[in-house]
Protein backbone atom coordinates (compact mmCIF):
# COMPACT_ATOMS: atom_id res chain seq x y z
CA UNK A 1 0.00 0.00 0.00
CA UNK A 2 2.88 2.34 0.79
CA UNK A 3 4.36 1.77 -2.68
CA UNK A 4 1.05 2.71 -4.33
CA UNK A 5 0.80 5.89 -2.28
CA UNK A 6 4.42 6.86 -2.98
CA UNK A 7 4.02 6.24 -6.69
CA UNK A 8 0.71 8.13 -6.77
CA UNK A 9 2.39 11.06 -5.06
CA UNK A 10 5.27 10.92 -7.52
CA UNK A 11 2.97 10.85 -10.54
CA UNK A 12 0.86 13.63 -9.06
CA UNK A 13 3.98 15.73 -8.54
CA UNK A 14 4.97 15.03 -12.14
CA UNK A 15 1.47 16.11 -13.24
CA UNK A 16 1.78 19.36 -11.35
CA UNK A 17 5.18 20.08 -12.87
CA UNK A 18 3.95 19.31 -16.39
CA UNK A 19 0.87 21.51 -15.96
CA UNK A 20 2.93 24.30 -14.36
CA UNK A 21 0.99 24.03 -11.08
CA UNK A 22 -2.33 24.65 -12.84
CA UNK A 23 -4.91 23.38 -10.36
CA UNK A 24 -7.95 23.70 -12.65
CA UNK A 25 -7.49 20.09 -13.80
CA UNK A 26 -6.55 18.78 -10.34
CA UNK A 27 -9.19 16.02 -10.42
CA UNK A 28 -8.05 14.76 -13.80
CA UNK A 29 -4.45 14.77 -12.60
CA UNK A 30 -5.34 12.83 -9.45
CA UNK A 31 -7.23 10.17 -11.41
CA UNK A 32 -4.37 9.95 -13.90
CA UNK A 33 -1.80 9.66 -11.11
CA UNK A 34 -3.75 6.85 -9.42
CA UNK A 35 -4.16 4.95 -12.69
CA UNK A 36 -0.47 5.45 -13.55
CA UNK A 37 0.54 4.19 -10.09
CA UNK A 38 -1.65 1.10 -10.39
CA UNK A 39 -0.34 0.37 -13.87
CA UNK A 40 3.25 0.85 -12.70
CA UNK A 41 2.62 -1.64 -9.88
CA UNK A 42 1.69 -4.24 -12.52
CA UNK A 43 4.55 -3.41 -14.85
CA UNK A 44 7.22 -2.94 -12.19
CA UNK A 45 6.16 -4.50 -8.87
CA UNK A 46 7.93 -3.38 -5.71
CA UNK A 47 11.14 -5.29 -5.17
CA UNK A 48 11.95 -7.26 -2.04
CA UNK A 49 15.28 -5.41 -2.24
CA UNK A 50 14.53 -1.75 -1.60
CA UNK A 51 16.48 0.82 -3.59
CA UNK A 52 19.73 1.75 -1.94
CA UNK A 53 19.88 5.45 -2.80
CA UNK A 54 23.49 5.83 -1.68
CA UNK A 55 24.60 3.03 -4.00
CA UNK A 56 22.50 4.50 -6.81
CA UNK A 57 24.21 7.85 -6.28
CA UNK A 58 27.62 6.14 -6.27
CA UNK A 59 26.75 4.33 -9.49
CA UNK A 60 25.61 7.60 -11.08
CA UNK A 61 28.91 9.22 -10.10
CA UNK A 62 30.87 6.27 -11.49
CA UNK A 63 28.82 6.36 -14.68
CA UNK A 64 29.26 10.10 -15.18
CA UNK A 65 33.00 9.95 -14.53
CA UNK A 66 33.40 7.00 -16.92
CA UNK A 67 31.34 8.82 -19.55
CA UNK A 68 33.51 11.93 -19.22
CA UNK A 69 36.72 9.89 -19.51
CA UNK A 70 35.37 7.95 -22.47
CA UNK A 71 34.07 11.12 -24.12
CA UNK A 72 37.49 12.72 -23.79
CA UNK A 73 39.12 9.64 -25.34
CA UNK A 74 36.69 9.67 -28.27
CA UNK A 75 37.13 13.44 -28.74
CA UNK A 76 40.93 13.10 -28.81
CA UNK A 77 40.58 10.27 -31.29
CA UNK A 78 38.30 12.36 -33.50
CA UNK A 79 40.68 15.34 -33.44
CA UNK A 80 43.62 13.34 -34.74
CA UNK A 81 44.43 13.89 -38.43
CA UNK A 82 44.41 10.14 -39.02
CA UNK A 83 42.49 8.50 -36.19
CA UNK A 84 43.73 5.08 -35.18
CA UNK A 85 40.38 3.33 -35.43
CA UNK A 86 40.09 -0.42 -35.37
CA UNK A 87 36.35 -1.02 -35.06
CA UNK A 88 35.44 -4.49 -33.98
CA UNK A 89 32.55 -6.45 -32.56
CA UNK A 90 33.77 -8.25 -29.47
CA UNK A 91 32.04 -11.22 -27.92
CA UNK A 92 32.37 -11.73 -24.21
CA UNK A 93 30.99 -14.26 -21.78
CA UNK A 94 29.66 -12.51 -18.70
CA UNK A 95 27.59 -14.00 -15.89
CA UNK A 96 25.48 -11.13 -14.63
CA UNK A 97 23.18 -13.45 -12.68
CA UNK A 98 19.94 -12.66 -14.49
CA UNK A 99 18.85 -11.71 -17.99
CA UNK A 100 17.56 -8.40 -16.65
CA UNK A 101 20.96 -7.50 -15.18
CA UNK A 102 22.67 -8.74 -18.37
CA UNK A 103 20.53 -6.33 -20.41
CA UNK A 104 21.22 -3.51 -17.94
CA UNK A 105 24.95 -4.22 -18.25
CA UNK A 106 24.77 -4.06 -22.04
CA UNK A 107 22.69 -0.87 -21.92
CA UNK A 108 25.12 0.76 -19.50
CA UNK A 109 28.07 -0.17 -21.70
CA UNK A 110 26.22 1.25 -24.72
CA UNK A 111 25.96 4.60 -22.97
CA UNK A 112 29.72 4.68 -22.47
CA UNK A 113 31.46 6.51 -25.35
CA UNK A 114 33.29 4.32 -27.81
CA UNK A 115 31.13 1.27 -27.22
CA UNK A 116 27.79 0.08 -28.50
CA UNK A 117 25.91 -2.91 -27.21
CA UNK A 118 24.92 -5.15 -30.10
CA UNK A 119 23.28 -8.23 -28.59
CA UNK A 120 22.94 -10.38 -25.53
CA UNK A 121 22.05 -14.04 -25.45
CA UNK A 122 22.37 -16.09 -22.31
CA UNK A 123 25.76 -15.28 -20.81
CA UNK A 124 27.16 -13.93 -24.09
CA UNK A 125 27.24 -10.23 -24.97
CA UNK A 126 28.37 -8.58 -28.18
CA UNK A 127 29.80 -5.06 -28.07
CA UNK A 128 30.99 -2.85 -30.92
CA UNK A 129 34.15 -0.95 -30.01
CA UNK A 130 35.91 1.86 -31.88
CA UNK A 131 39.38 0.59 -31.10
CA UNK A 132 40.08 -3.11 -30.72
CA UNK A 133 43.41 -2.36 -29.00
CA UNK A 134 41.67 -1.00 -25.90
CA UNK A 135 40.97 -3.85 -23.46
CA UNK A 136 37.23 -4.13 -22.88
CA UNK A 137 37.07 -6.87 -20.27
CA UNK A 138 38.24 -4.74 -17.29
CA UNK A 139 35.62 -2.09 -18.07
CA UNK A 140 32.89 -4.72 -18.39
CA UNK A 141 33.90 -6.29 -15.07
CA UNK A 142 34.01 -2.89 -13.37
CA UNK A 143 30.50 -1.98 -14.61
CA UNK A 144 29.21 -5.42 -13.58
CA UNK A 145 30.76 -4.98 -10.12
CA UNK A 146 29.03 -1.61 -9.76
CA UNK A 147 25.69 -3.08 -10.86
CA UNK A 148 26.08 -5.89 -8.31
CA UNK A 149 26.77 -3.29 -5.61
CA UNK A 150 23.47 -1.61 -6.46
CA UNK A 151 21.66 -4.80 -5.42
CA UNK A 152 23.82 -5.78 -2.49
CA UNK A 153 24.26 -2.34 -0.90
CA UNK A 154 27.99 -2.83 -0.37
CA UNK A 155 30.50 -0.06 -0.88
CA UNK A 156 32.99 -0.24 -3.76
CA UNK A 157 36.18 -2.08 -2.86
CA UNK A 158 38.29 0.16 -5.08
CA UNK A 159 37.63 3.56 -3.54
CA UNK A 160 39.77 6.20 -5.14
CA UNK A 161 40.32 4.16 -8.31
CA UNK A 162 37.41 5.75 -10.15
Amino acid sequence: MTAVLLRTGGFLLLWLVLTELNTTAWGFGLVGAILAALLSMNLLPPSSNPTNWLQLLRFAGFFLWSSLKGGAQVALLALQPRPNLKPQIKQLTVDAGSSRKQKLLLTTLTLMPGTLGVATEGKRIEIHVLNDDVPLEPEVQQVLQRLNQLNSGTAPADKGKR
